[in-house]
């Protein structure tokens, strides 16, 4: 997935020091919320991989590094026996053994020295790119959830349209069958309409219309004590 701000914004990276993503608790729960890409999770090992090396040429370079003076006092150690007129073949041999370990040693440094001095590099490459990767990949989310909501903001729209007609469209004719049942009941009777099972509970449908007025009329006193209760809460900040 490659989206037109990538290269733009990966200009705007340019110079700046961006933490290692995969040490950061936030940059993992993000992604328990939005599915990785697999050009995520490769870059993620990569970052990973590289950090973790890092960690181990500094570690070890502080261990070689201790164990480079050890053997450099007990060299010290030796020759001062040997210029003490003592020259035996066992203590010519540990000098020659501590001479040999002080050059692995020496070899080992240099090895991680060179580490760590390309791995910053390498760490900040990689970083950036997974960087680009997640803004890629939350842009994206950002924009199709912005799409759905309107999509389903428009279409509750479009039924509250719906359900107020149909609402006025049921009240239309409930008038008129208490119009109809009315002037029936006055030319002809009860007694005559009950005789072609002509009924209305016009009562009932009274008492219903009153109790959805009251609901509709609570609901609107509601609405209008949160937007003063925000207004009220704005103008303490203010």
């Amino acid at each position: 997935m490659v989206l037109n701000m990538g290269k733009d914004f990966s200009s705007v990276l340019d110079g700046k020091k961006i933490a290692p993503l995969t040490l950061d608790q936030n940059w993992h729960k993000l992604f328990a919320v939005i599915k990785p890409s697999k050009q995520l999770k490769s870059l993620e090992k990569q970052l990973d991989a590289l950090i973790r090396k890092q960690g181990r040429a500094t570690t070890q370079s502080k261990e070689i590094r201790k164990l480079k003076s050890k053997l450099m006092k007990e060299i010290l150690q030796l020759q001062s026996t040997l210029q003490d007129g003592v020259r035996d073949a066992k203590t010519q041999k540990k000098l020659d053994e501590h001479s040999r370990l002080i050059g692995e040693c020496n070899d080992k440094l240099t090895d991680y020295e060179d580490d760590l001095l390309e791995l910053p590099a390498q760490i900040e490459r990689v970083n950036k790119a997974l960087l680009l990767e997640t803004m890629e990949l939350c842009y994206f989310e950002l924009k199709e959830n912005e799409r759905i909501i309107d999509k389903i903001t428009d279409w509750i729209t479009n039924v509250r349209v719906e359900l107020k007609k149909q609402i006025l469209r049921k009240q239309d004719r409930e008038i008129r069958n208490q119009e109809v049942y009315h002037y029936l009941h006055g030319i002809f009777g009860p007694e005559v309409l009950d005789l072609f099972d002509v009924k209305y509970d016009w009562e009932q449908k009274r008492t219903e219309r009153i109790e959805m007025k009251r609901e509709q009329k609570q609901r609107g006193a509601k609405k209008a004590g949160s937007r003063d209760a925000g207004t009220e809460s704005k103008n303490g900040w203010e």
